[in-house]
C-alpha cells in the first residue's frame, strides 16, 4: 500500500512505501534539502513542519498519507542565496549582470537526455518557474558517442543535432514564459551549462575532435554569442553565455558543478560525481582540481535495459527483496517497466540474499542458498535461453507480461558502474590518497539524487566509504547555471576553476583498462 506525500509550498506529491524516510520522498519530488552531515540527524539543516511541529528529514519515515511544509533555509539552494528571502530583500549577488526592472533571463541545463530551464526575474534575482523536456537530439542518437560517430560519417548531421537541441531550448523559453505570463521578447541573457558535446553542438561547432583519441575540445573559455544568430527565441539583442570548458569530456555541466558545490572551498578530499549518460569525476585533494569523464551508457536512464524506461509515471522506482519482492511505482499506478534506481535496489538486493554472485550471474534455483525463500525462489525464470528475476508478475502490470530483471541488464549495469568506479579510482591514484581519505563524496545530477547509498555502495558505482559521507547535492550544473546567470563575479569564478582544473584523460591511461575490469565485478558482501 502506497501513501502520499505533498510538499509545500511547491505542492508537489510522491507515492512511496511506508517506513520510507521524508528526505528520499523529498527526492523523488526533486527537492533537494541541505546534509551536511551526510544524513545522520546531527546538523538540523533539513529540518521540515508536520502539522507546525519540526521533524528533521533525514530521521523521519512516513507511514501514513503526509503533509510536509518546507522552510526555505533546509533547501539545498538557499546557501547559495538565489532565491529572494522571506524580508523580501535582494538576494547577495555581488556584481549582478542585470539591473533593469522587467529582464529576464533562463539558465539551461542541456543534458545528453534531459534539458531543464529556469526562468529569473534578473532585476530582483527571482525564480520565476522551471521547465524540462527531453532533448530532441535523442531520435538522432541515445548517447553522445552516436551523435559524434553520427556527425563524423557525415558532416552535415552537425546542423541536424545543433536544430534539434535548439529547438528543445526554445520550447523550453515559450513554455517558460507562458508559464510567468509573459513575453520572449523580455528574455535577455541566457546561460548554457552541458556536456562539452552538447556545448559544442550548441555553438554550431564540430565534435569530430571528440569522436578520436585524444579528445580535443573546439573551446576551453566561456563563449559569448547572440541569441538571433543560433536560432534562439529571445529579445533581439539577448546575449548566451555558454560555460567554459576543460578538456575531452569534461565540459560546461561539470565547470558549472564545481562552481555550484565550491568543490575547492571544501575541506579533506572531496570526490564529487555526476551519474549519468556520461559519468562526471572531480576530485579535490591536496590543493589539486582533477577531474575526468567516462562513458557510463545510458543505463541508468533505463535505456539498453531490457524493460527499462526513464523516471516517469508507471516506471518502478524503488525495490525491496526481503522473504519477497516490494516496488514503488511512480505515479501509484500499475507498473510499465523499471527505471534505473530500481535495478540498483534490485540488484544490490538479490546480491545479498545470493541470487547473484560477484561475477554478476543471476543463479539458477538448485544454485541459491538452502534458506533462500520460496517467493523469491520461485521468480527466478529462464527464457529463450535467458536469465531473469520476476519483480512484478503479469497480472499486476500495466502490460499484463512480467517485468523482470534480465541477465543481460545486470551486464549493462555492470558496464555503467564499473566504468564510473574505475574512473574514481585513477583520479585516487593520480592524487596519491586512496578512498580511507576522501571525506565527502558528493552525488550530482537529477539520477545520483535519488540513489539509495546503501545500493550504490554494494553494486561497486562508488568506492567503499562509509555511508555518512556520501552526499546529494542535486542538480548541480543547473544551479551553476542558475549562479552564473545572476551574477558576472560567478562567471568569472568558473573560469578561474576551469584554468585550475586538471584533465585526466581515461582513454590514454594504461592502467584504466584493468581497473575497468576489476570495477565490473561486485563487492563481496
Amino acid at each position: 500500500m502506497e501513501i502520499k506525500v505533498t510538499f509545500q509550498p511547491s505542492g508537489r506529491s510522491v507515492f512511496v512505501l511506508p517506513g520510507t524516510l521524508l528526505m528520499e520522498a523529498a527526492g523523488l519530488a526533486g527537492i533537494v534539502l541541505q546534509s551536511p552531515c551526510g544524513g545522520q540527524g546531527t546538523c538540523g539543516k533539513c529540518r521540515v513542519l508536520i502539522n507546525g511541529a519540526d521533524f528533521l528529514t533525514c530521521q523521519t519515515t512516513v507511514e501514513k498519507d503526509t503533509v510536509v511544509e518546507i522552510p526555505k533555509e533546509s533547501m539545498f539552494e538557499s546557501r547559495h542565496r538565489i532565491l529572494v528571502d522571506d524580508t523580501g530583500c535582494m538576494p547577495e549577488r555581488h556584481n549582478p549582470r542585470v539591473s533593469s526592472k522587467g529582464t529576464l533571463g533562463v539558465a539551461f541545463d542541456i543534458g545528453t537526455t534531459t534539458v531543464v530551464g529556469t526562468l529569473f526575474d534578473l532585476a530582483e534575482g527571482r525564480e520565476l518557474c522551471v521547465e524540462s523536456k527531453l532533448n530532441g537530439q535523442i531520435p538522432l542518437g541515445d548517447d553522445v558517442v552516436s551523435r559524434i560517430q553520427k556527425v563524423c560519417e557525415a558532416p552535415a548531421e552537425l546542423f541536424n543535432l545543433q536544430e534539434s537541441i535548439v529547438g528543445t531550448v526554445n520550447e523550453i523559453i515559450g513554455d517558460l514564459c507562458s508559464k510567468a505570463g509573459t513575453d520572449v521578447a523580455r528574455v535577455e541573457d541566457i546561460v548554457i551549462a552541458g556536456n562539452s558535446t552538447m556545448q559544442q553542438i550548441f555553438c554550431g561547432m564540430s565534435i569530430a575532435g571528440l569522436g578520436m583519441m585524444p579528445f580535443k575540445q573546439e573551446f576551453h573559455e566561456a563563449q559569448i554569442l547572440e541569441a538571433s544568430e543560433v536560432g534562439v527565441m529571445a529579445s533581439a539583442d539577448a546575449k548566451i553565455f555558454v560555460f567554459p570548458q576543460v578538456d575531452g569530456f569534461v565540459g560546461g555541466d561539470t565547470v558549472a558543478g564545481i562552481l555550484a558545490s565550491r568543490l575547492d572551498e571544501r575541506s579533506g578530499a572531496v570526490l564529487f560525481v555526476d551519474i549519468g549518460t556520461n559519468g562526471e569525476i572531480v576530485l579535490f585533494a591536496n590543493g589539486r582540481l582533477l577531474t575526468a569523464s567516462t562513458a557510463a551508457g545510458p543505463a541508468f536512464e533505463g535505456a539498453r535495459i531490457k524493460q527499462g524506461m526513464r523516471a516517469v509515471e508507471g516506471a518502478i522506482e524503488k525495490v525491496i527483496i526481503g522473504e519477497n519482492v516490494e516496488c514503488n511505482v511512480i505515479g501509484n499506478v500499475k507498473p510499465v517497466g523499471i527505471c534505473g534506481t530500481a535495478l540498483i535496489d534490485a540488484v544490490a538486493g538479490l546480491l545479498d540474499i545470493g541470487v547473484i554472485d560477484e561475477m554478476g550471474r543471476i543463479l539458477s534455483g538448485d544454485e541459491t542458498p538452502d534458506d533462500l525463500s520460496d517467493a523469491i525462489r520461485n521468480r527466478l525464470i529462464a527464457e529463450n535461453g535467458m536469465s531473469a528475476f520476476v519483480l512484478v508478475n503479469g497480472t499486476e502490470s500495466a502490460s499484463g507480461r512480467s517485468i523482470c530483471i534480465w541477465q543481460k541488464d545486470i551486464r549493462e549495469l555492470q558496464l555503467a558502474a564499473g566504468a564510473i568506479r574505475a574512473g574514481v579510482n585513477i583520479l585516487l591514484k593520480n592524487a596519491g590518497i586512496t578512498a580511507m581519505d576522501i571525506s565527502e563524496v558528493l552525488l550530482a545530477g537529477g539520477f545520483g539524487n535519488f540513489i539509495r547509498r546503501n545500493h550504490a555502495l554494494r553494486i561497486g558505482l562508488l568506492p567503499l566509504v562509509p555511508h555518512e559521507k556520501i552526499k546529494f547535492i542535486g542538480n548541480a550544473a543547473s544551479l551553476g547555471a542558475k549562479l552564473a546567470l545572476l551574477s558576472v563575479d560567478e562567471r568569472e569564478y568558473a573560469e578561474k576553476l576551469r584554468k585550475h582544473a586538471e584533465h585526466v584523460d581515461l582513454s590514454m591511461d594504461p592502467e584504466f583498462q584493468n581497473e575497468f575490469a576489476s570495477a565490473m565485478i561486485f563487492p563481496a558482501s
